[in-house]
């Protein structure tokens, strides 16, 4: 039997990775936007792709991955609950800046993240 301070330690480490792994997503994903913009993120075949080492990026057609034997795992833009919400704000200039921010960093990120690690385990 595994003692409790273990199993609190595990997640810890969990939470670390999840941390660690958002950055990482929020990062490609603004990168991604400030140079493809968001009318690329929100096409169908947008991807963002986890590789192992934790490396992660986004790709707009996923047919096109090479290297398939070190992806981790695959989640696409359009599958994500708040993908409408970032169609709304496309149609939205007056806010589009802020809002789409905020979207990225948190909304998206988090729930891309959950979906990746999800997929590794």
């Amino acid at each position: 039997m595994r003692s409790l301070s273990h199993r609190s330690g595990l997640f810890r480490r969990k939470i670390r990775l999840f941390s660690s792994l958002k950055l990482r997503v929020v990062s490609v994903l603004q990168v991604f936007v400030a140079i493809r913009g968001l009318d690329a993120l929100l096409q169908s075949g947008t991807a963002v792709v986890l590789r192992k080492g934790y490396e992660a990026y986004v790709i707009q057609d996923a047919s096109e991955i090479d290297h398939r034997g070190s992806i981790l795992a695959l989640v696409h833009v359009k599958d994500m609950a708040c993908y409408d919400r970032l169609l709304a704000i496309q149609t939205n200039h007056f806010y589009q800046r802020r809002k789409l921010d905020r979207t990225l960093a948190h909304d998206l990120a988090g729930e891309i993240t959950t979906r990746l690690l999800s997929q590794t385990s």
